[in-house]
């Protein structure tokens, strides 16, 4: 096996993050007839239909969220003979919407949270190496995924690549994964689970510019 698949920082609080940050605007099995209520209470009664109305959001879009995502790992990776990574920080704890299979790895960024989020003198937030993290990746042929595109998975892409890899990366399940799982006709079987030429055709120049490098999927019809 020569083919590695890395989700970067998969992370409780990321996931939660995103979760709050996405499933506004999702519908969920019986909102309609909540919503009815909602416009029918008054005072307490619909502030305390509003709050339920937010728990059951989020509950319908994290299990939505969930099945999306382990799906889409099994189907377009597990089933190819991928060996997956999952990186955390040091101090970080695995979100339970992951569904971890025998053989899967997760390896430590050699950095905590607290050291990642605090600026430094410089004004610049610090990362973990990028070389320590390929050290404990042997594959030479690497999917990469996980948080945040533009940040650490562009990152450890470009380094990837630097030393010699073969890399793509699954923008499908980055942060966008909050959008696609609200697209009735989004693919979880093989990346890309989606046409951006739809969404994009006035502004497709636009949307290609960040995505020049190699890394990055270009072959959209």
């Amino acid at each position: 096996m020569d083919k590695g698949f890395v989700y970067l920082y998969p992370q409780k609080d990321i996931f939660d993050f995103e979760i709050q940050r996405n499933s506004p605007g999702f519908d969920f099995p019986g909102s309609e007839e909540m919503d009815k209520e909602w416009i029918n209470a008054k005072g307490s009664e619909r502030d305390r239909l509003g709050e339920l109305w937010i728990m059951k959001q989020r509950e319908f879009f994290r299990e939505r969220l969930r099945s999306v995502l382990n799906l889409s790992f099994d189907l377009r990776y597990r089933a190819k003979g991928y060996q997956f990574y999952f990186v955390l920080l040091d101090d970080g704890e695995l979100s339970p919407l992951i569904e971890l299979r025998e053989g899967d790895k997760i390896i430590r960024a050699g950095m905590d949270s607290k050291t990642h989020r605090t600026k430094g003198k410089d004004g610049k937030y610090p990362y973990p190496d990028q070389e320590y993290l390929l050290g404990q990746i042997s594959e030479r042929n690497l999917w990469v995924s996980g948080f945040h595109i533009w940040d650490c998975v562009s990152k450890f892409a470009r380094r990837a690549y630097e030393r010699g890899r073969r890399v793509m990366v699954d923008e499908d399940l980055t942060e966008f994964l909050g959008y696609n799982v609200k697209d009735p006709k989004f693919r979880v079987e093989s990346f890309p689970g989606t046409n951006p030429r739809e969404r994009f055709k006035r502004d497709w120049s636009m949307f290609m510019r960040p995505r020049k490098d190699p890394w990055f999927f270009k072959d959209y019809h």
